[in-house]
């Protein structure tokens, strides 16, 4: 399928056209400037009189718009654009799909929203598809949510406000997905909702920022609603935050499991798409490194920490356990994750201990080799043994449950 994408170099067209590439479709990103390795037409909504679709066009995905918050362009431009875009699919045959916001509202207290609104009119007069996403995150920190991380790193207090308001998380590789899908789908004049079911609250979503993406600890001031609205009214200036926390305030809550069934999507957790790109290979070596030092008791060598993630790669198709940070740092207390139903954990002890069994390293510890012996060290070393794992015992029964399964399920996929 031949697919126009309007503001391809963004944020989300980024992505979106990376799933269009992958399903195998004929992408032309569409956008001011040429984007390095893809087929670049010049889009500019700033002159809705020289938009044309290329020839052959079987959909238009239009993600293009101005997210300054400064007005660079003017609503009655964006609409117009999107007025020739809406005439010329119909021309053409082609779908149109618009990425619009949940805060389009006839009455939204911004441009930017009452802009979306108006955009979304055309298109369903035109027999399109509306894209209504949530919260967008995760991926390259750019866009809206790169200044929410930013904030979050550089600030080590932030605003709890009350009451809090709340929003709907969508993975910007989800999003990516539902836009593609939508474009597919058979129904005409359909507006998606594309959002996490249950709304977070905004400290929430922040305090998710803070701990799975920056790995920092934050502490949140609480903040009445009341002093921003007041603050918004006493300006005598548009101010961008204010505007944007006011848009925050007025979002309305959406119903998105209609949509999210219709389209096939099934929304990645909040705490696993704030991750950072994934790699598993620098995961899948600490992991090494820590299950090593935690049977040895001491640092492993090099040599054997690659072989054991050679082992993982070989039998577990490279995948990491997700072991919590704290477990990565002190290996010793991975004896709380210990558990009889934990049987992937327990593979990787008894990888990392066979392993250390064969190197000088691990005879030295296990078999004492070129080490005093004699009955006396012989009932030592079985006392600090029971010792050691009463000590666990107790801590095991101190700690709740919930503080020891940190660590994410993984279905084991095979055995040496």
């Amino acid at each position: 399928m031949k697919v126009m994408v309007t503001g391809a170099g963004g944020y989300i067209g980024r992505r979106v056209v990376a799933a269009l590439e992958a399903r195998g479709d004929d992408v032309i990103a569409a956008a001011r400037r040429p984007v390095a390795g893809w087929s670049w037409y010049p889009f500019d909504l700033g002159r809705p009189s020289d938009i044309t679709l290329p020839a052959g066009t079987q959909l238009v995905i239009h993600l293009a718009a101005d997210t300054s918050g400064r007005g660079m362009l003017s609503p009655a431009s964006e609409i117009a654009s999107a007025q020739a875009l809406a005439d010329q699919s119909k021309a053409a045959d082609a779908r149109l799909v618009f990425v619009s916001s949940q805060t389009a509202r006839e009455d939204a207290p911004t441009d930017y929203g009452r802009t979306k609104w108006r955009i979304e009119r055309i298109v369903l007069e035109g027999a399109g598809v509306v894209v209504r996403p949530g919260q967008v995150y995760g991926g390259a920190a750019t866009g809206l949510f790169g200044t929410l991380v930013g904030l979050v790193r550089r600030l080590p207090l932030l605003p709890a406000l009350l009451p809090a308001p709340s929003v709907q998380p969508v993975h910007v590789d989800d999003l990516a997905q539902a836009i593609v899908a939508a474009g597919a789908a058979m129904a005409g004049a359909t507006v998606f909702q594309v959002g996490e079911p249950e709304p977070v609250s905004f400290t929430e979503f922040l305090r998710a920022i803070a701990q799975h993406r920056l790995r920092r600890w934050r502490l949140f001031v609480p903040v009445p609603v009341v002093l921003i609205e007041l603050a918004r009214r006493a300006s005598f200036h548009r101010v961008d935050a204010l505007e944007r926390l006011g848009s925050l305030l007025a979002l309305q809550p959406m119903d998105t499991r209609a949509s999210l069934d219709m389209l096939g999507l099934c929304l990645r957790p909040l705490a696993e798409g704030m991750q950072r790109t994934h790699r598993p290979r620098r995961t899948l070596l600490a992991e090494s490194r820590a299950v090593l030092r935690y049977v040895l008791g001491t640092s492993p060598r090099r040599d054997l920490v690659m072989r054991h993630a050679r082992a993982v790669e070989a039998v577990r198709e490279a995948e990491p356990l997700g072991l919590p940070d704290w477990a990565l740092r002190r290996p010793a207390w991975l004896r709380l994750l210990e558990s009889p139903s934990d049987l992937e954990l327990a593979w990787r002890l008894d990888s990392a201990t066979a392993l250390a069994e064969a190197t000088p390293q691990g005879a030295a510890l296990f078999l004492r080799v070129g080490q005093p012996t004699g009955p006396a060290r012989a009932v030592l070393g079985l006392s600090s043994a029971v010792l050691t794992e009463v000590f666990w015992l107790c801590v095991r029964t101190v700690l709740p449950r919930s503080a020891r399964q940190t660590r994410n399920a993984r279905t084991p996929r095979g055995r040496l």
